[in-house]
């Protein structure tokens, strides 16, 4: 055993030299990736049209899973799945590293799967392979609809992957080797098989979990292995070509306190100084060296290290990568979330309260922010394959779709940790997003794609008699809300940024940025770097990945759907209101009263005391009015030698009039590009506006009318109290059956922490 691990913190300076060496790569590569990471929240899987879908935004810093505080505005976009079409894009405010709001699912949307994926400016980098910030849901006109079916394997299409401890085997060196067996989707394959050496069996082995498991052998010089399996005799696997020489790295035993590996060499060269680095996130945890002949053993603690996947590499004498090894570690340094909910005795229009209480690993209470949702059983997907745990943890942190990572972090799968084991043997190290090399070959983006706010220019219009430099005073503001004023500070070039803080006071509607000259010198004012548009290119050129399970069919159409529609009552299968267009399309109040002053500027008709429209003999009388839109009014013509003049009133000799009815009266059709620019404005939409989640209370109000909600709470922000602790109330709708409640938060230390729940309801 070699017993001297250095950790970082307690160097000496004939140290330095070496420890740099291996630091400063993982230094320097880490800068390369995205500083925050996210993940979503939903109020629940299944989604009917017309209905308000809920999310909770946790965005977290990258490495220590903190909430952060990088990024103010968070970027939402609904997408059909199936043809990539974009059918929602707004703005979110961030506060504290989460952002919280709502979608409106329209009826116009196609049934199918929907991804809700977000974006901040240091969520991503561009030319980043993989976008994993995204949610999948199923949108339906009516949940009896719902149904999805599985193919059934394909054999002939089974793949199966070799995966040798350390990366190599070597001759004469026992190796674990991992397996997994996958069909061409993807979707993971009970099997078992045997390895055969020059044709002859030598082992036999099957899968543990998802298709996946491991053997163990000394792969000998001269000698050629191949795998059978059971199911799929007619094609040999070939196994990796063993090396010649080198040295090959197996985690030989662990604890909650320590890992424990060993390094055999190959016999032949002198003993040679080794390193072992373990890193997590991209932060170095620990460093150790040792000489090795021919075997070596390294006990790393763990009791510093925070939980999540470490990147084992072994480094020889010359600091080149030999042997990598990727270990979920700390698995139990997670929030414990409880609640004390009955899960019977319920009644429908009741009222229901429980208590929810955090503590951390080691029993201490954790005050925190927490999200909340309960919805009835059928809209929840039974086999959901990610939460905030394994999102972090897991699924984020490889490259490529992982099947069901939620498994692993359910308490009630005793197998779970062999099998988390077995999942990154079978990934390999490379698929880590933090591992050096990958991250090495990254460009360093020196500033993020998308910012917070808009970008935006003022030039004058003529620059003669513009001295460079003079720009107006520029402000925004929210015109219905007084005292809702800002600034906006203009550099020497004419360039200007809308910020977050002019998105907040335009919240749920416009933020208006207006100039005042100081003369009659007009300027154009223009807004640039729409982030949309460089997030809809990011994630085109990229692959989405969303954790996925092996889903057996599922459908509702045979269950007792009816008891919606209450007693007595008719529950349609669908009404269509249908109504007659308007011609002119909707305004804001505020470009409205812009319409109303514009016209009155631009337009010198009058109506006379008799009605008529521009009368010339009352040309300038004071009791003239504006015409009013919509009202009928006459046309006076004074006609002289057959033709019409220009006259005043009464006709003198040889001239005649004629009076006729014209059409309703319609003012100049003025277009908000018109009107922003004649008022010296330019506008743009702020932060999506908040919604409250609507929750009755029956013990203050009786409401005859049936309540068919199914989603009975959602409450994205809990706080827990000093104790760690917080009251929650709501009320029962009159759907029987069976509900499900999730809780999902992180701590301001980065900890998280995720529970579920569920109730019966009485009919």
């Amino acid at each position: 055993m070699c017993n001297g691990m250095k950790l970082i913190s307690q160097q000496n300076n004939q140290d330095l030299t070496w420890q740099e060496t291996l630091l400063a790569p993982l230094d320097y590569a880490t800068n390369k990736l995205a500083a925050e990471s996210i993940y979503i929240q939903t109020s629940k899987d299944i989604y009917e049209t017309q209905e308000d879908l809920w999310f909770n935004a946790f965005v977290l810093n990258a490495q220590s899973l903190q909430p952060s505080k990088l990024s103010r505005t968070l970027y939402v976009e609904l997408i059909q799945e199936k043809t990539d079409s974009i059918v929602w894009q707004e703005k979110y405010e961030i506060q504290d590293g989460i952002a919280e709001g709502h979608i409106f699912l329209d009826d116009s949307l196609a049934n199918g799967t929907y991804l809700v994926a977000a974006f901040t400016p240091h969520s991503f980098v561009l030319n980043a392979p993989e976008i994993h910030s995204v949610r999948r849901i199923e949108v339906i006109d009516f949940i009896r609809n719902y149904s999805r079916d599985f193919p059934l394997i394909d054999w002939d299409s089974v793949q199966l992957s070799f995966f040798p401890e350390g990366g190599h085997l070597i001759e004469g060196l026992k190796s674990q080797v991992a397996f997994r067996v996958t069909e061409k989707q993807g979707r993971p394959v009970t099997a078992s098989g045997t390895l055969l050496e020059n044709g002859q069996k030598l082992l036999s082995f099957k899968s543990v979990h998802a298709g996946m498991g491991s053997f163990s052998f000394i792969p000998r010089e001269g000698y050629n292995y191949t795998v059978k399996l059971d199911d799929q005799k007619k094609i040999e696997f070939p196994l990796p070509e063993a090396q010649k020489s080198g040295m090959v790295l197996h985690l030989a035993e662990r604890d909650e306190h320590a890992l424990v590996f060993q390094i055999d060499r190959s016999p032949g060269p002198p003993p040679e100084k080794i390193y072992l680095r373990t890193q997590i996130r991209g932060e170095a945890h620990s460093i150790a060296t040792g000489v090795i002949d021919s075997t070596l053993k390294f006990k790393v603690p763990l009791h510093k290290m925070p939980q999540g996947i470490a990147e084992v590499t072994l480094f020889d004498e010359h600091f080149i990568p030999v042997a990598e090894r990727l270990v979920y570690v700390n698995q139990e340094k997670r929030l414990s979330i409880e609640t004390n909910l009955a899960k019977e005795g319920h009644p429908r229009r009741g009222k229901t309260t429980f208590n929810i209480k955090v503590r951390d690993e080691s029993g201490e209470p954790v005050s925190m922010t927490l999200g909340l949702s309960i919805c009835e059983s059928i809209f929840k997907d039974s086999e959901n394959p990610n939460n905030i745990l394994s999102h972090y943890y897991l699924s984020s942190q490889i490259k490529g779709k992982i099947y069901d990572p939620a498994y692993y972090f359910r308490s009630e799968n005793k197998d779970r940790l062999v099998a988390l084991d077995l999942l990154l043997l079978t990934q390999g190290w490379r698929r880590y997003i933090w591992n050096h090399e990958l991250l090495q070959g990254l460009p360093i983006i020196d500033e993020t794609p998308i910012i917070g706010g808009i970008k935006g220019t003022i030039q004058p219009r003529r620059k003669r008699r513009w001295e460079k430099g003079n720009y107006p005073t520029l402000i925004a503001y929210v015109p219905e809300q007084s005292g809702r004023t800002n600034f906006i500070n203009v550099d020497s070039d004419g360039k200007f940024m809308v910020e977050p803080d002019h998105l907040k006071i335009g919240e749920g509607g416009f933020t208006y940025i207006k100039y005042f000259p100081s003369d009659d010198m007009k300027f154009n004012l223009n807004l640039h770097n729409n982030a949309f548009d460089t997030i809809d290119l990011f994630w085109r050129n990229s692959e989405i990945f969303h954790p996925w399970s092996q889903r057996k069919r599922q459908s509702f159409e045979n269950e007792n759907i009816a008891l919606r529609s209450g007693s007595g009552i008719i529950q349609l299968d669908e009404i269509v209101v249908m109504a007659r267009k308007n011609r002119q399309s909707h305004r804001d109040k505020y470009l409205g009263q812009l319409d109303s002053l514009a016209k009155l500027e631009f337009t010198t008709d009058y109506v006379c005391k008799h009605n008529n429209l521009n009368c010339p003999g009352c040309r300038n009388d004071p009791k003239n009015t504006r015409p009013k839109e919509g009202e009928t009014y006459l046309l006076l013509q004074v006609w002289e030698n057959n033709r019409f003049i220009d006259a005043t009133l009464p006709p003198k000799p040889g001239q005649r009039f004629t009076k006729k009815w014209l059409p309703p009266y319609q003012y100049p059709k003025l277009t908000d590009a018109f009107l922003l620019e004649n008022f010296n404005l330019i506008r743009t939409k702020g932060y999506y506006g908040h919604k409250e989640f609507y929750q009755p209370d029956y013990e203050e109000l009786y409401d005859p009318a049936p309540d068919y909600r199914n989603t009975l709470l959602w409450a994205p922000n809990i706080k827990t109290d000093e104790y760690g602790e917080a009251t929650i109330t709501f009320f029962c709708s009159d759907l029987p059956g069976l509900f499900k409640g999730e809780i999902e938060g992180v701590s301001m230390e980065g900890l998280l922490g995720h529970h579920s729940f569920e109730f019966m309801v009485e009919n």
